[in-house]
C-alpha cells in the first residue's frame, strides 16, 4: 500500500514509521524541515520544493500536482491534516481513500463565525465575539 502524507503532524511520525518499516508500505510525506532520518527510517520525503509549491501554489496547481504524484508512485491513501487543503477531498474522494476533513468540515476548523452559527443553530452556547476592542453579539 503506498500513502501521501499532506501536513501530517510530526507527532504522528511513530504510526509512519510503523508502516513504513512493514516493508509492505510505501510512506510519503512532505513534512517542512525533513531530514535524513526519516529517510532512513523508510518515509519518503518530498524535497523542500515541492513542500514549499504545496504550501504557496494556486488551489488548481496543487491538485494538479498530486493528482500526478497519486498516478506516478500509484498512491493508495492520500491523507490530509491542512484544514485549507480540504479541497483535496472533493477532487480526490472517488479515486483514493482520503482520509481528512471534507472542505464543509473544515469551515468547522478554520472559521470561527461559521462555527458559531451552526453552534447556535444546534443549540450550543458559545461566547460572545469580541468585536471592535468589545464584547457583543451583534
Amino acid at each position: 500500500m503506498n500513502l501521501l502524507n499532506i501536513q501530517l503532524p510530526k507527532n504522528h511520525f511513530h504510526t509512519l514509521l510503523n508502516l513504513a518499516q512493514n516493508k509492505q508500505h510505501n510512506v510519503y510525506s512532505n513534512w517542512h524541515y525533513s531530514t535524513s532520518y526519516e529517510n532512513a527510517c523508510g518515509i519518503y520525503t518530498l524535497t523542500e520544493e515541492d513542500n514549499t509549491f504545496i504550501h504557496v501554489a494556486q488551489k488548481e496547481e496543487v491538485i494538479e500536482y498530486i493528482e500526478k504524484f497519486i498516478h506516478h508512485y500509484n498512491i493508495d491513501i492520500l491523507q490530509v491534516a491542512d484544514p485549507r487543503k480540504a479541497y483535496l477531498h472533493t477532487h480526490f474522494k472517488d479515486l483514493v481513500l482520503y482520509i481528512g476533513p471534507t472542505e464543509e468540515a473544515a469551515r468547522l476548523e478554520t472559521n470561527k463565525l461559521f462555527s458559531k452559527e451552526i453552534a447556535n443553530k444546534v443549540g450550543i452556547k458559545t461566547p460572545k465575539i469580541l468585536k471592535q476592542g468589545r464584547y457583543s453579539d451583534s
